[in-house]
């Protein structure tokens, strides 16, 4: 099942990040589009080739993205692609090579088939819901992935590379002694989970979308953890507000329950994550 949905998802990913990599190592200018964030030509075009897989395979899904106009008529479709042409803006237009491609399809709000590529490592993670997760090096043979901790291992926390802030050092704070590994994008955090490189990903904000966590979810998921907010709370997908207020949670699944215990007595002190 979602076969071949896993490999249009592929598809429009690669062409994605060639075009992602072309800009790179070109150097881009920034933009600014509304609400502040900053864009990028690369952005666009990547959104453009994206839309232009997804619409040749499948015209009749929804679609959501981050750089194309919201198109509500999403929210009457049983299938929605949810998709992120670039992962890390910041990090792309400061040169750092921490960014990546995310596209999902979402059944019913909850996702299927995902896959986060990483354009600069040349890598992918992918995952069919019930039917694992797996990483691709060099366009080579795909390899199962799946989350474990060794025995008596230190924590290990990814943590955003370019977004410091009070509400994530206050948290950090709660956790046991850890070590802390700095990545951009929120999939290429969320695979390192997944592959068990990293047993922890939060992220203390209510500046994410939903095209921001889907793809990484399924990932996390498949490959043995989970990813819920930071509440425990199921994340769902294709809603007329595709903001994700209250953060997000990724961890192995033997340790969830006590991180977020650990995290949640911060998390609700603060407004954005209250009125969640």
């Amino acid at each position: 099942m979602f076969a071949r949905e896993l490999t249009v998802a592929r598809e429009a990913a690669d062409q994605a990040a060639r075009i992602l990599r072309r800009h790179f190592e070109r150097g881009v200018e920034p933009r600014v589009k509304a609400g502040g964030e900053a864009v990028s030509v690369a952005d666009l075009e990547a959104d453009a080739a994206i839309v232009a897989v997804l619409r040749s395979a499948f015209p009749e899904d929804g679609l959501l993205t981050e750089e194309s106009e919201d198109d509500l008529r999403r929210l009457r479709s049983h299938r929605v692609w949810i998709c992120d042409p670039l992962d890390g803006t910041l990090d792309f237009l400061s040169g750092s090579r921490d960014f990546a491609v995310h596209v999902a399809l979402a059944l019913d709000g909850v996702p299927v088939v995902a896959v986060v590529a990483d354009p600069m490592g040349e890598a992918a993670w992918c995952a069919v819901r019930g039917q694992g997760a797996f990483k691709v090096e060099g366009g080579g043979t795909p390899s199962p992935i799946r989350h474990a901790r060794p025995a008596g291992a230190p924590l290990r926390v990814a943590i955003s590379r370019l977004r410091p802030s009070e509400a994530l050092e206050r948290m950090l704070e709660r956790l046991p002694p850890h070590e802390r590994i700095h990545r951009g994008s929120s999939g290429l955090k969320a695979a390192l989970v997944a592959e068990g490189a990293a047993d922890v990903y939060f992220a203390a904000t209510s500046r994410m979308r939903e095209w921001d966590l889907c793809a990484p979810q399924l990932i996390v998921e498949e490959a043995g953890g989970v990813m819920t907010d930071l509440f425990g709370r199921p994340l769902i997908y294709n809603r007329p507000d595709v903001r994700m207020r209250s953060g997000l949670l990724a961890t192995g699944a033997e340790i969830h329950a006590g991180v977020r215990k650990s995290l949640e007595p911060v998390a609700r002190t603060f407004s954005w994550f209250r009125d969640a």
